[in-house]
């Protein structure tokens, strides 16, 4: 069995996503035992977790990048929002069209984001 030129990228990328998503799954788990909506807890896990993750995936996944860390940072956001509305729009469909549960739902939707997210910082951030 051979291995992909872009397994020890995905791996060492998987690794740090996955210390992301806890940091967002504990804001988002937090703040929903407090009171929040779903989707409010949903952005300010995700908002949090991925400023963690750009930071994180730069110095130690995509350190050869193409960009300035503040063009990064930049660029980051707009991907993110695209990432972020993907992940809500899928924490809805779970949550009220699948009657998941709200954990059930983000874990899931992070799971999906995962994906995209590694292919556009692949193609749009990487040399």
């Amino acid at each position: 069995m051979t291995s992909s030129p872009h397994s020890p990228e995905l791996l060492k990328y998987f690794s740090v996503v996955v210390c992301g998503y806890l940091v967002d799954i504990a804001i988002f788990i937090l703040l929903i035992e407090s009171g929040w909506s779903i989707y409010l807890a949903n952005c300010a896990g995700f908002v949090v977790g991925s400023i963690f993750n750009v930071i994180l995936i730069r110095l130690y996944v995509f350190s050869d990048s193409r960009f300035e860390l503040l063009h990064d940072l930049g660029y980051s956001l707009i991907s993110n929002t695209l990432i972020l509305f993907v992940g809500l729009a899928m924490l809805w469909l779970l949550v009220e069209q699948f009657n998941r549960t709200a954990i059930v739902a983000k874990v899931t939707a992070n799971g999906l984001t995962f994906f995209i997210n590694f292919i556009i910082r692949k193609q749009l951030f990487s040399r």
